[in-house]
């Protein structure tokens, strides 16, 4: 998935912002794949509103 991002960055599907949010999006799902911590969990779901548009606005601009 990263390498994507990076990609994407390249041919000006993201910013370097958007790329930066999405690699921080990707670093938060691997955090929870293997950790048990009710406080990082709780800090998460704050995101993932965030995470949402963001993989929408994705995936609207990719299919356009």
């Amino acid at each position: 998935m990263c390498i994507c991002l990076v990609h994407g960055r390249d041919v000006q599907i993201f910013s370097d912002e958007d790329t930066v949010f999405a690699l921080e999006m990707v670093d938060a799902q691997n955090l929870t794949a293997h950790t048990y911590d009710e406080k990082m969990a709780a800090n998460l779901v704050e995101k993932i509103p965030a995470y949402e548009k963001f993989m929408q606005a994705w995936y609207k601009q990719i299919t356009e």
